[in-house]
């Protein structure tokens, strides 16, 4: 998974306000509010950096370690891939 290159749903409409990311998945009619953490990964979601640059950038962004940033990333990957708000290339 770090090599793979993650963007969002041309499905899903989202919105970023003061650093929080609201998610409407039309299909579902699902709403999600995701937290900063999860905001940025979404950000960087976008088919030109891969699994591992973006825990890289968070290691920068969020003052964690690597270990730690990879295993969020992978989390929300699979909580994103699972419904339907990022696909992989």
């Amino acid at each position: 998974m770090p090599e793979s290159f993650p963007r969002q749903s041309e499905q899903v409409a989202a919105r970023t306000i003061e650093g929080a990311a609201y998610l409407v998945d039309p299909r579902t009619s699902t709403f999600f509010e995701l937290n900063p953490v999860a905001t940025r990964i979404w950000e960087l979601c976008d088919g030109t950096h891969s699994v591992g640059d973006i825990a890289a950038e968070l290691t920068k962004e969020f003052e964690v370690d690597t270990d730690t940033a990879m295993r969020d990333v992978r989390s929300t990957m699979d909580e994103f891939t699972r419904i339907g708000l990022v696909c992989f290339d």
